[in-house]
């Protein structure tokens, strides 16, 4: 998808289809549910609103679509950073 392709929502149903669609990569996303915040008010109005901060949050969110995310081999030689929101643990009992 290009960037530039996707133009600004002019309707609720726009923005709440374009959250939907964003909500699938929320979890590569850094940070997902404040930039979109504004968005989601929106949502929740029952008039269309289209503000500052909305429309800030819809020029932020959309570069974030478009960085790919690289599987790469490790370096060993740098500090590994661990996201923990994403960690899931499996305990069993021997």
């Amino acid at each position: 998808m290009k960037q530039s392709s996707c133009g600004q929502p002019s309707k609720i149903h726009d923005i709440d289809s374009f959250y939907g669609l964003l909500s699938l990569y929320e979890r590569f996303i850094q940070n997902f549910r404040t930039i979109m915040a504004p968005m989601a008010e929106v949502i929740k109005g029952t008039s269309f609103k289209w503000i500052d901060k909305t429309q800030l949050a819809f020029k932020d969110i959309k570069p974030k679509l478009t960085q790919a995310l690289v599987f790469a081999l490790p370096y060993y030689d740098k500090v590994f950073k661990l996201n923990a929101m994403h960690l899931v643990l499996v305990l069993m009992e021997f």
